[in-house]
């Protein structure tokens, strides 16, 4: 109670047309949400992020914050959290889902916030991981504010499905725990179509694939396709590019056709709605280009390296969804290589890259070998990707040099360190 907290939301596109909501209300409640009696702030800007202070109420486990739009009839709610005049701590994973797809390990970042004076050595362990997989914490035990992953192995054979993983902190006055969430998924959905019509894809063009063909059958696998061999089948792609994807329809007469194209770049075998990619219409065609034939697709920076399934539906008079079955359509999958960037993300001319201590009160030092001869920046941005120090140091063989950050507030920051050939980022927590 009394305290400053930033609070954050995710404004999305709300303040844009055509909804335009540019100042929302942020109210409290104390009941778990059934009322909100407490107006924390008013008519303040739609931009992701306003300091509050938390009202002076009694101890409780159902504090509840709302964001509602000043200007619309929208708004968006919290958790139940708990608000408290004990020391005591909190877990938190601002990344709790998770996928995987033949793969045998997976991770998962725990952060340990304490408060009003919290010290107690607490220990950390798992539950409800998947039957035959292991687990293991680095570090197993925190006293103080930090970052815990979770590391889950031997997931390779594990039973398909989703599994809940209780991550409990154990310290000697309290327990805590977090549900965190794993898909366990043998590969991807499948989908086919029927044959009682000549709806299709005729020509798929992305990167070096240039794929004309009829309808086969409901669904045509060219994830097989040996790049030496059938070039057209198969490309690569590279982090933070864009390429034109082309596709043409056969409409099967004067009907109208909608193509839909997924591309899995987190690799996790599921074909989410961020990895559609709405490419148009077509009508009365034998063999034409639907609407939006030529879009440009980016590669998100957060692409995984590696092999992965672009699917391409063209289904009659309205979209498929990934996963459809027996609708009147025809579905192709192509392999499509993704591969890094040159010299992002990769210390080819860094390395030894610590920073400490982590967390800190605004100073900490950062510290690696370099043995290229440009200067090195470094950058650091707030959760919301603002940046907040910037400058640029002369090169070192053994760089050294103490950050200080007096004025930002507490919260999570990234750290990004480059010398023009390559960058690297880390996380930060200020106290």
């Amino acid at each position: 109670s009394g305290s400053s907290q930033t609070l954050v939301w995710n404004v999305g596109a709300t303040n844009t047309a055509p909804i335009n909501c540019q100042t929302v209300n942020i109210k409290f409640s104390t009941d778990g949400g059934l009322t909100f009696p407490t107006t924390l702030a008013s008519g303040v800007a739609n931009d992701g992020s306003e300091t509050i202070t938390v009202p002076s109420v009694a101890d409780t486990n159902n504090a509840r914050v709302m964001v509602e739009a000043a200007d619309n009839i929208f708004y968006a709610l919290s958790d139940n959290f708990p608000i408290s005049s004990a020391p005591s701590f909190a877990l938190n994973s601002a990344i709790s889902n998770q996928s995987a797809c033949n793969i045998d390990a997976v991770s998962y970042e725990v952060d340990f916030f304490t408060v009003n004076g919290f010290n107690e050595s607490t220990t950390f362990t798992a539950s409800g991981n998947p039957p035959g997989s292991s687990y293991d914490f680095m570090p197993s035990t925190l006293s103080s504010d930090g970052i815990v992953m979770l590391n889950i192995t031997g997931l390779t054979g594990a039973t398909p499905g989703d599994y809940t993983i209780t991550v409990t902190g154990t310290s000697n006055s309290q327990t805590k725990t977090i549900d965190l969430m794993l898909t366990v998924v043998d590969g991807l959905c499948a989908s086919v179509a029927n044959t009682d019509y000549q709806t299709s894809t005729t020509l798929v063009q992305f990167g070096t694939i240039n794929n004309a063909s009829g309808k086969p059958s409901g669904y045509s696998d060219y994830t097989n396709a040996d790049p030496t061999t059938d070039p057209d089948l198969t490309t690569e792609v590279t982090v933070g590019s864009s390429y034109d994807l082309f596709v043409n329809q056969n409409t099967d007469g004067n009907y109208t056709c909608i193509t839909t194209v997924w591309i899995d770049w987190n690799q996790n075998c599921i074909l989410e709605a961020s990895e559609a990619y709405d490419l148009g219409t077509a009508f009365g065609t034998p063999d034409g280009p639907a609407s939006n034939s030529g879009l440009s697709v980016l590669v998100p920076t957060n692409a995984v390296v590696g092999n992965t399934i672009m699917r391409v539906t063209t289904k009659y008079n309205s979209g498929a969804t990934s996963c459809e079955n027996g609708h009147d359509a025809e579905v192709e999958d192509y392999t499509i290589t993704v591969v890094p960037l040159l010299s992002v993300d990769e210390f080819g001319s860094l390395g030894g890259f610590s920073v400490y201590p982590n967390p800190n009160n605004g100073s900490f030092n950062v510290e690696l070998n370099s043995v290229s001869s440009n200067d090195i920046n470094i950058s650091v941005f707030d959760i919301r990707g603002r940046e907040v120090f910037n400058n640029i140091y002369k090169a070192s063989t053994v760089f050294n040099e103490t950050i200080r950050l007096d004025k930002v507030q507490s919260g999570i920051y990234m750290l990004q360190v480059s010398d023009g050939l390559n960058k690297h980022t880390k996380k930060v927590i200020i106290n």
